[in-house]
C-alpha cells in the first residue's frame, strides 16, 4: 500500500489507514489522538473467547479514550451493556472490511496504531492484564 506521498507504508501505517478510512467512511468519525485504544467485537473464530472478550471490556465503556466498533450478533453475544454506550458503533455487514475477520483490540499511540492484539483462545488470559497495564 503506498500513501498520498508515494512511500510504501509499514504495517503500522497500512493498518491505521485501513481503519481510519473506515471509520470515515461508515461513520464519520476521524481516528483522532484522543483515542487510546479501539476494540473490535465480532462472533467470528472463538465463540466463547469473543464472550469473555465482550465481558471483559466493559468496564471499559465509560472511557472517553476507548472507541468499539461492533459487528457481533446479539443473538450470539450479550450486547446489553453496547447498546447505550457513546463510544459504540455497530456495524451489519462484518465483510466490509478485513478489520472484522476476529476480534481484536488496537492500541493507539498519538492515532497510530502501535500494537495489535487478536482475541483467541491462546491468549485469553493475557489480554486483561495488557489492558489494565495501558490504562
Amino acid at each position: 500500500l503506498l500513501s498520498c506521498e508515494g512511500k510504501i507504508l509499514s504495517e503500522k501505517e497500512k493498518s491505521t489507514k485501513e481503519l481510519s478510512d473506515y471509520l470515515s467512511e461508515n461513520h464519520k468519525l476521524t481516528l483522532s489522538e484522543k483515542y487510546s485504544k479501539v476494540f473490535i467485537l465480532t462472533h467470528k473464530n472463538c465463540h466463547s473467547c469473543n464472550q469473555f472478550f465482550a465481558k471483559t471490556i466493559e468496564s471499559s465503556l465509560t472511557d472517553s479514550t476507548c472507541l468499539f466498533i461492533v459487528s457481533a450478533s446479539s443473538s450470539r453475544i450479550d450486547l446489553s451493556e453496547f447498546l447505550t454506550a457513546k463510544n459504540v458503533y455497530f456495524e451489519k455487514n462484518e465483510n466490509i472490511n478485513a478489520l472484522f475477520d476476529n476480534s481484536k483490540i488496537f492500541f493507539l499511540k498519538k492515532g497510530i496504531i502501535d500494537t495489535t492484539i487478536n482475541i483467541k483462545i491462546d491468549n485469553l488470559e493475557s489480554f486483561p492484564k495488557e489492558l489494565t497495564k495501558r490504562k
